[in-house]
């Protein structure tokens, strides 16, 4: 025998509307997946992009004035950036030289080679620091503002998401 009431009770309403809203919480998640996907491969191109630079700058010479292949510069530069006529990278032939060097979109390398990585900048500075400084903070200004025996590289990485990366280095007039 057939009940002739028709329509769902409350309960059989509340377990109808628990169960899509649990399987909307699953597609949400699914669809926030996809969605962001890229991410965690633009992070990894972006802080490529600053480690390559970073190993660049580091393998140069501490300053203009010191011997090639390593030495104590005893007369050094108290000029931070690119020196007289270094007007492109691939001249750069010192640390200081990349202070203010700054990149977005298209990235090259010393000999020109470039690649395209849409949002992403990368960008440098370079400054002296207490040779007896017991930290070397990323963010924290200089605490000498005149030439010392050493100098803090920190390269800034941003993806397009906003997130920002620093790679910090020293570099010392040995």
């Amino acid at each position: 025998m057939w009940n002739d009431e028709t329509g769902f009770s409350l309960i059989e309403l509340i377990i109808t509307i628990i169960v899509i809203s649990l399987g909307a919480g699953v597609i949400y998640s699914f669809l926030e997946a996809v969605v962001s996907s890229p991410e965690p491969s633009l992070r990894a191109r972006a802080l490529a992009l600053g480690k390559g630079l970073m190993d660049e700058i580091v393998a140069k010479r501490w300053d203009e004035n010191s011997p090639l292949g390593g030495g104590n510069t005893t007369s050094p530069s108290t000029t931070l950036g690119p020196d007289g006529g270094e007007t492109d990278r691939t001249l750069y032939d010192d640390v200081d030289d990349y202070n203010g060097f700054s990149e977005q979109d298209t990235f090259s390398d010393q000999e020109g080679n470039t690649i395209q990585v849409q949002g992403v900048r990368r960008w440098v500075r370079v400054d002296y620091i207490q040779d007896s400084a017991n930290t070397i903070d990323k963010d924290t200004p200089s605490p000498s503002t005149s030439p010392t025996n050493t100098k803090r590289i920190v390269v800034s990485v941003s993806t397009p998401s906003g997130e920002e990366f620093k790679l910090v280095a020293t570099r010392c007039n040995y």
